[in-house]
């Protein structure tokens, strides 16, 4: 079962909250807990060279699937990559091409690996976004990627 980032965003305050959460992802998978607490799939092994290797290539790929001319592509993948590396791994990453489009990509642990995922793209202002199939999923050679539950206290700091 595949978790996806609809309707993530509900803070867990309370004891009670894990409880229901651990229940509610044991009974129906984590698709479940992305209702109570955010879920994020995070890469860890970026500086591993066959990871960034196929990160690299994987992201030219879904760029160009998405009718990005191979130089646009190419410039887009390379600012996201290098922005990536800066921010230490987040959880979601954005791609802005000299065409005007701007995508957004995140991470999903799968046994043996990480999965790329297009889920959202804007054009002239106009943001979609597809957390149910996706725009594009892409397989990583080599990459380890984890869940992570983000907690907030209700404050922001």
């Amino acid at each position: 079962m595949t978790c996806d980032r609809f309707a993530q965003g509900r803070p867990v305050h309370s004891l009670l909250g894990w409880v229901l959460a651990l229940v509610a992802a044991t009974l129906s998978g984590c698709s479940a807990l992305s209702w109570v607490a955010p879920l994020y799939g995070q890469l860890s092994n970026y500086a591993d060279p066959v990871c960034a290797q196929s990160f690299s290539t994987e992201l030219l790929a879904a760029l160009k699937e998405q009718g990005e001319t191979a130089e646009d592509a190419t410039d887009a993948a390379g600012r996201a990559l290098r922005i990536f590396s800066r921010k230490g791994e987040p959880e979601q990453f954005e791609a802005a091409s000299s065409s005007g489009v701007s995508y957004w990509f995140d991470f999903e642990p799968k046994t043996g690996g990480c999965r790329l995922r297009l889920y959202a793209r804007q054009k002239g202002g106009a943001i979609t976004s597809n957390t149910i199939t996706y725009y594009a999923k892409r397989q990583m050679t080599g990459c380890i990627c984890k869940w992570n539950v983000i907690v907030s206290n209700g404050t922001d700091d």
